[in-house]
């Protein structure tokens, strides 16, 4: 009797205490399961990032075009502003103000610039972090920005090859009798072609060539350097730059061609009849001087290349993004400009509005510039017959050559000095004002 009334006992004991943990384990599922739910409905928060052009083709036209949709798509939660810099909104204001685009896009060259800005972020490490394979990038593309880096840093990724090309008027031709420039044809070559070129007919002066006013741009057909870094010395009176200098001096020395001015303007008003030049920029003036009503008869074969050395034309330009070191978002925003660069179905969009990429592309060829009608019927494929040279080492008082190096070259064009004083007087001129700011 007693053990009967002990179980019972037992057991009206144990079934209140088994009712109330499964009544606890159900009113705690009952209260986790909602907001483990509400946690996986809720949106990611929106990221907000900003990107800003500085010494660069590339505009707000392209981002609206390939880089805004591309981003949207991919990332839903990032939205990018970009910012369009003007005389009261610059680079250095928006750094001054505390207000830094998290992106900028500029131009390979403008990395020393950047960093004296204090501006680059070093992407080695959100590169191994993110897997980045950086083998995507067409050798020549990639060297063209890691050679920025001293100590094996990577400010910058590419995502575009600038096209270069030389242009021609073929009205122009047509009108002298003279036969148009075949592919992949020398400076030299091209220089006997504007002695036949370049005339007055009817009170109008026609010039034959025209190439940047720069004079130190043909130099990169050589992958000249301008100054050794290790020394912080000018190189510029070398046998390589006397090349170079003899060069510029047989452009400007053929009576009528003597002035060195900007060719774009005079190639789209129909008063130049060969202008070697930056592509993207020169079809954009061409496609808006067509929608004038002043359309120009043109076509285009690659740019030109020393007689001594053939098939190898200018050292690859790239425009690349760089990240700002002090964003709040540098994880947001490397995984954008490291999709925008290596994805190829960007690519291939960007390629489509004249945009040669930076990675390693079948088909490209075929895709280049077919959203833009101003170069349909043109000769494409001229632009792919010649390859792109590796860069000259960079130092952070190229600049400083190149300005010596242009003001020599006027002197000589002048006919105040010979080609080879010109180049020592260059250099002088270089290594004086580097000296100086070395002491800064």
């Amino acid at each position: 009797m007693k053990k009967s009334m002990l179980g019972l006992l037992s057991t009206c004991l144990v079934i209140p205490m088994l009712s109330a943990c499964g009544s606890n384990t159900v009113n705690q599922a009952n209260r986790e399961t909602p907001a483990k739910m509400s946690e996986q409905k809720q949106p990611e928060s929106i990221v907000e990032l900003k990107m800003m052009p500085y010494s660069t083709s590339t505009n707000q036209e392209d981002f609206e075009q390939y880089m805004k949709p591309s981003i949207e798509k991919k990332f839903p939660n990032i939205k990018v502003e970009w910012i369009q810099p003007d005389k009261n909104k610059s680079l250095d204001t928006l750094i001054a103000s505390g207000q830094v685009p998290d992106i900028v896009i500029t131009g390979y060259s403008t990395l020393p610039v950047l960093r004296q800005k204090d501006f680059p972020q070093d992407l080695n490490q959100l590169v191994k972090k993110n897997k980045t394979d950086l083998n995507v990038f067409e050798p020549n593309a990639l060297q063209s920005v890691k050679i920025y880096g001293e100590n094996g840093e990577l400010f910058m990724l590419p995502y575009s090859t600038i096209f270069l090309a030389t242009f021609y008027n073929k009205d122009i031709f047509d009108k002298f009798g003279v036969p148009y420039p075949k592919e992949n044809q020398s400076w030299e070559e091209l220089i006997e072609l504007a002695k036949k070129l370049t005339r007055t007919v009817d009170g109008i002066s026609y010039r034959g060539l025209l190439p940047h006013y720069n004079h130190s741009l043909i130099g990169k057909g050589l992958s000249l350097s301008l100054v050794d870094p290790k020394t912080n010395k000018a190189v510029l009176n070398t046998d390589r730059w006397l090349e170079t200098a003899r060069l510029v001096k047989g452009i400007y020395s053929i009576p009528g061609n003597e002035k060195p001015i900007a060719p774009d303007k005079p190639f789209v008003e129909g008063t130049m009849a060969m202008m070697p030049y930056w592509g993207q920029a020169t079809v954009l003036k061409l496609q808006n001087q067509t929608k004038a009503g002043n359309p120009i008869n043109w076509d285009m074969i690659a740019y030109p290349h020393f007689k001594s050395e053939p098939g190898k034309n200018f050292e690859i330009v790239t425009n690349v993004y760089t990240l700002s070191k002090v964003s709040k978002n540098q994880e947001a925003a490397y995984n954008v400009i490291s999709y925008l660069s290596t994805s190829e179905e960007v690519q291939s969009l960007a390629l489509k509005y004249g945009n040669l990429p930076s990675i390693k592309m079948q088909g490209a060829e075929a895709n280049f510039g077919s959203a833009l009608p101003e170069l349909k019927g043109k000769n494409i494929a001229g632009l792919f017959k010649s390859n792109y040279r590796e860069n000259h080492l960079p130092s952070k008082y190229d600049p400083i050559a190149i300005e010596a190096f242009n003001n020599q070259m006027n002197s000589m064009l002048k006919g105040e000095i010979d080609e080879r004083t010109a180049l020592q007087k260059a250099e002088e001129e270089a290594n004086k004002k580097i000296a100086s700011e070395m002491l800064k």
